[in-house]
């Protein structure tokens, strides 16, 4: 059974490194994400920063708005029953939501990653029916 779950989380990893333009170098780190996508040029962490805070918002604010969400789903009564990968994708969820909030509501890739971490947990439930 582990080594289905292994399995999983795997390809589930590969499909999000693809589906974001990442991959590995040859030391084996991931990169690009801190590049322009649609140019293929680096950025300094300075310039992604910056083009980051126009979507996401402020850093702080994000983080305040995220961790209050956060500490109340820990705090119900279903939280302790949850799996973890379920656990990670309502975290993921609203980290995304807080993003939308703090942010640029109208960034796509906000919403797509919501219907992505969704989609992890959902394809996982499908195939235990």
């Amino acid at each position: 059974m582990k080594q289905k779950k292994d399995s999983h989380i795997a390809i589930s990893y590969q499909a999000a490194m693809r589906q974001n333009g990442w991959h590995r170098d040859d030391d084996g780190a991931r990169v690009g994400d801190h590049q322009d996508n649609k140019k293929g040029v680096a950025m300094s962490i300075e310039e992604t920063l910056a083009q980051r805070q126009k979507t996401h918002g402020d850093f702080s604010s994000h983080a305040a708005v995220s961790q209050a969400m956060k500490n109340a789903m820990r705090q119900s009564s279903g939280w302790g029953g949850l799996s973890d990968d379920k656990k990670e994708a309502l975290e993921m969820l609203v980290h995304k939501i807080a993003r939308i909030l703090n942010g640029d509501p109208d960034t796509h890739d906000h919403w797509h990653d919501i219907e992505g971490y969704s989609h992890l947990v959902s394809s996982k439930l499908k195939e235990k029916e």
